[in-house]
């Protein structure tokens, strides 16, 4: 084994073998996931509009500046029930599933038997591949400086899986 699963296996009482390890990486994937696709939201929302995406997050109905508490990946929207705290304006439910999809592949990506370099990069593009997906869905057209942007990740990733690859058909 090689990369982020080459850690020594934990054993926790009630668990198969490597258990904690397992469950570990799903949470921290899993959490990884949801924090970098809130960031995916703000990208949906912002880059196809050519706003920046820097600055704190407002609502697009009051421009209230959204409290850092009312910005929890999924839990805020739940709790304001999808609601602007100061307007009462509805926040679509395109942002807790935007997060929760974010969330699920990232669980997916720390699970991967891939050297620990190939994870950090499939968790760098999971939240820009996401926000295309939900650009697409809903404008039909993918911005340039997402698609430009990330092609020299999507490169490394392309090039990284060759090499693994390479190096698997090496040792048959």
């Amino acid at each position: 084994q090689t990369g982020i699963h080459s850690l020594r296996p934990i054993d926790c009482p009630g668990t198969s073998p490597g258990g904690c390890v397992l469950a570990f990486l799903i949470v921290f994937g899993a959490l990884f996931g949801l924090v970098f696709g809130s960031f995916a939201t703000v990208l949906a929302a912002r880059v196809p509009w050519g706003e920046s995406i820097g600055g704190r997050s407002r609502c697009r109905s009051c421009a209230a500046q959204i409290a850092a508490y009312d910005n929890i990946p999924v839990l805020s929207w739940i709790l304001l029930r999808g609601r602007c705290r100061h307007c009462g304006a509805t926040i679509g439910i395109r942002y807790p599933l935007t997060e929760l999809t974010a969330g699920a592949l990232g669980a997916y990506v720390a699970i991967q038997p891939w050297p620990l370099l190939v994870v950090i990069a499939w968790m760098c593009f999971v939240p820009v591949a996401v926000s295309l997906a939900v650009i697409d869905l809903e404008s039909k057209r993918l911005p340039n400086p997402l698609t430009l942007g990330y092609l020299p990740i999507a490169l490394v990733l392309l090039a990284a899986d060759a090499s693994l690859n390479e190096i698997g058909r090496a040792h048959v």
